[in-house]
């Protein structure tokens, strides 16, 4: 009997031993279930912020009472209603750098897990150019004899597309695709050099002898290759009854538009069968020059922006708004020399009402110097926009009359042809200078990008809204216009260490550690300013001469810009004509919505092309506001899981800890002091502004640039309950 109790005691010791271990191992299953069900919850989180966002691009921006998520804990739609997240979202780089950071929480019972996701925007800016079409821009002087016709042929539709492709009457009246023989093309040759990654939402015309070398694995020693980054195209594959782009040949050969001869059909008015429409336009892969180590690869249309009201409103709100002709000097001692004689009335940090003088004479009309520092002081968001006198209200105070608006007044008296104000003339500041008195602007000869001089009747619009600019500048800027921007000379971000021997490396590229940066966004026409002498003798082949200040004329002309020209194209004055100025070495990013030249091949007349991508845009703040004009969806860039809880109370506008400094400064910010009793700071970083940032005695050390305005700075702490959050602390750097 002893012997069976002793056994009885021992089996239920063992079952109780049994059953606490059996316990034990539900209990780490239970929490590794709500451990997967918290991730899917902030999964659950990221998606729904998403969702918002497809419905509206700017959502970030808006107040939303009723997503409890943002301030607290909301339930996963459609589950069982144990899943919640919350939802945090730093927005700080969206506007200026086009990303947006989403941390979601997702929690079931007593566990929690965070994902964060970095979304980010499709942009003209990734690229070192881009075209809405590889035509030649309608709106270009000489183009084409019947511009109608231009318009209604090559840019209503993409080469891909079937339709229309002569004059009504000519036969044949339809074919597979638009007519490249009426339409005049844009080739890409051997002597071009682009260096990133280049996309038409078009087809590519390319010559047949590029260098054989794979764009994307291009060798340093190099120097020949037109391409070193990936080459895309929208043209699809053939379908139906569009032309479209065979997979292994997304490009035409420029040879096959016109036999090595005749490159514009329609010039004499001459319209035959034979050059109205050619099938050997259309790519094929059996021809010899198919045999390249390379061919573009498809990708998505990247839309061209219709229109930059956006920035027009940004100006409006919290920069400058100039009216009429406008020539901005850019200085590197951080200011702008601004003529703008139809601008009665501005902002006081954009010159006030001392720009306009109905009585001043035209060489003596105001100049504003805008100190950019005192600017940015005072608010400046960095956007000048540069409008019409046309079309102006009567009741608004810029209004004028063509008879008594200053930039019509002429320089130089006694010529039909003479030039009106602040186009750049004769000037001994001017870039250009000579003793002539007549024009050395586009004429009806030669005119680009519009008939701005000749008889009385064809006169130039001198109270569009033009923007003539150059020079040497400091600080970040976007300039939009509502109809053209001259480049009048070099614009070069003043870090640039090498401005006087070019090559295809140094010259003009702007370090990765400047923070200078020019956004140029006019709504008609980008161009280099580059006159010839109006003179019979010279046959319009001889450049003025005498620059105004460090740079020879605009021979090998630097570019350190990005730029995307919404209504037609990015070229040279009189392209075909003159002398060769060797290169244009941009460092930026070049969008556009046609083609036009800059040059002749080979840079016989005018510029070879030399652009090279800024990588700075994938990193740090662009021009400001230029992503704003970017339509697409946000796209999800980067995802993880990460410890870090983003306390959603600090990432949506309500901004924990704040402070201020002066420029080149260190100062120390004791931002404990707001935490949890406890904690540990363990990280910081700098979300958007400039300086640097250190922890020193458990404070945030902050050293300020010589920029002003604010920098955001975020800093992680390790809390008693083992939680690392994160928040932030903006200074005012004044």
């Amino acid at each position: 009997m002893v012997l069976v109790m002793i056994w009885s005691a021992v089996l239920l010791m063992l079952s109780a031993v049994l059953a606490q271990a059996t316990i034990n191992l539900i209990k780490p299953s239970d929490r590794s279930e709500k451990s997967f069900a918290a991730l899917a919850a902030a999964e659950a989180g990221l998606d729904d912020y998403r969702a918002r966002l497809t419905a509206d691009n700017r959502y970030f921006l808006r107040t939303d009472n009723s997503n409890a998520s943002l301030t607290g804990w909301a339930p996963v739609p459609g589950g069982d209603g144990a899943g919640e997240f919350t939802v945090a979202v730093d927005a700080t780089r969206a506007l200026k750098a086009g990303e947006l950071r989403i941390i979601s929480t997702g929690r079931v019972g007593d566990v929690t897990r965070t994902a964060e996701a970095l979304l980010t925007k499709r942009s003209t800016l990734d690229y070192v150019y881009i075209s809405d079409y590889e035509t030649t821009a309608p709106g270009l002087p000489g183009a084409y004899s019947d511009t109608t016709t231009a318009i209604t042929l090559c840019t209503l539709r993409y080469w891909k597309d079937a339709g229309a492709v002569s004059k009504a009457g000519v036969s044949p009246a339809t074919g597979a695709h638009r007519n490249s023989q009426f339409c005049r093309w844009a080739g890409i040759y051997n002597s071009e050099r682009f260096k990133g990654r280049v996309h038409t939402n078009d087809v590519w015309y390319l010559a047949h002898d590029l260098a054989n070398v794979d764009p994307l694995n291009v060798p340093a020693s190099n120097t020949t290759a037109t391409f070193n980054g990936a080459v895309t195209t929208s043209c699809p594959a053939p379908s139906g009854s569009l032309a479209g782009c065979p997979t292994n040949h997304r490009w035409i050969d420029v040879g096959t538009l016109s036999g090595g001869s005749v490159v514009y059909s329609n010039n004499a008015g001459t319209w035959t069968t034979s050059t109205v429409f050619k099938s050997a336009e259309i790519p094929n892969p059996a021809t010899s020059y198919t045999n390249m180590a390379w061919n573009p690869t498809w990708d998505s249309r990247l839309e061209i922006p219709a229109s930059n009201s956006l920035l027009k409103q940004y100006a409006e709100l919290n920069g400058c708004v100039f009216t009429g002709p406008t020539r901005i000097r850019l200085r590197p001692d951080f200011t702008l020399e601004i003529t703008s004689p139809d601008t009665k009335s501005t902002t006081t940090m954009c010159g006030g009402t001392t720009l306009a003088s109905t009585t001043a004479a035209p060489s003596t009309q105001p100049t504003f110097i805008m100190d950019l520092a005192a600017a940015v002081r005072a608010g400046f968001n960095g956007v000048i926009y540069v409008e019409n006198v046309t079309g102006l209200a009567a009741a608004d105070p810029n209004y004028w009359t063509t008879a008594t608006a200053p930039s019509c007044q002429k320089k130089v008296t006694g010529a039909a042809t003479s030039y009106p104000f602040v186009i750049p003339s004769r000037e001994a500041t001017d870039v250009f200078n000579a003793s002539y008195t007549t024009p050395a602007y586009a004429n009806p000869r030669k005119g680009f990008p519009s008939q701005l001089f000749g008889s009385t009747s064809t006169w130039y619009d001198c109270m569009s809204g033009d923007l003539f600019v150059q020079g040497e500048y400091t600080g970040a800027l976007t300039i939009a216009t509502d109809n053209n921007v001259a480049l009048t000379g070099h614009l070069v971000d003043h870090g640039v260490v090498n401005k006087t021997v070019p090559n295809n490396t140094t010259y003009g590229a702007p370090p990765l550690t400047s923070d200078n940066m020019l956004g140029l966004v006019p709504s008609n026409f980008l161009y280099v300013y580059r006159p010839l002498w109006d003179d019979p003798s010279t046959s319009g082949t001889t450049l003025t001469s005498t620059p105004d200040w460090n740079y020879a004329k605009t021979n090998d002309i630097i570019l350190d810009m990005a730029t995307v020209v919404l209504g037609q194209c990015f070229g040279a004055q009189d392209a075909t004509l003159g002398p060769g100025q060797g290169g244009i070495y941009m460092f930026g990013s070049l969008g556009q919505r046609y083609r036009c030249p800059v040059g002749t091949s080979g840079g016989a007349t005018g510029y070879a092309k030399h652009y090279s991508h800024d990588d700075r845009y994938a990193v740090e703040d662009p021009p400001p506001y230029m992503l704003e004009l970017s339509i697409e969806p946000w796209k999800v860039k980067a995802y993880s899981e990460t410890t870090i809880r983003r306390d959603p109370m600090a990432q949506v506008g309500l901004v924990k800890d704040t402070g201020s400094q002066g420029i080149n400064t260190t100062r120390t910010y004791d931002v404990q002091a707001n935490d949890t009793s406890g904690s540990t700071l363990e990280s910081v970083a700098i979300r958007a502004g400039y300086g640097s940032v250190s922890i020193v005695n458990g404070r945030v050390s902050y050293t300020s640039s010589n920029y002003y305005g604010d920098t955001i700075i975020e800093y992680v702490v390790r809390r008693p309950d083992g939680y690392r959050a994160a928040q932030t602390l903006t200074v005012t750097v004044q």
